[in-house]
């Protein structure tokens, strides 16, 4: 009764099912996980620079937008690293 209403993936009962070590998946999905994680971080980076310096070009042409464009950089900078 403790075990009825956990819900195990589809993948790990087919390892199970050809005789595949569990912890081969486990293994496989962290991997997988830490590569997509790696690339979307290089995009986020990629974005940020992109927009500093995007901001910055617009800033040195048009100096009465200066207020708008930091506001807007404000606003997109929430939790970037």
């Amino acid at each position: 009764a403790s075990i009825s209403n956990v819900k195990i993936p589809l993948d790990i009962i087919q390892y199970i099912d050809v005789s595949r070590n569990t912890n081969i998946y486990t293994r496989e999905f962290v991997e997988s996980t830490r590569k997509i994680n790696q690339y979307l971080r290089g995009k986020m980076s990629a974005m940020k620079l992109f927009r500093n310096t995007l901001s910055d070009k617009i800033i040195s042409e048009f100096p009465e937008l200066t207020d708008t464009v930091n506001g807007v950089v404000g606003g997109t900078s929430a939790n970037t690293n």
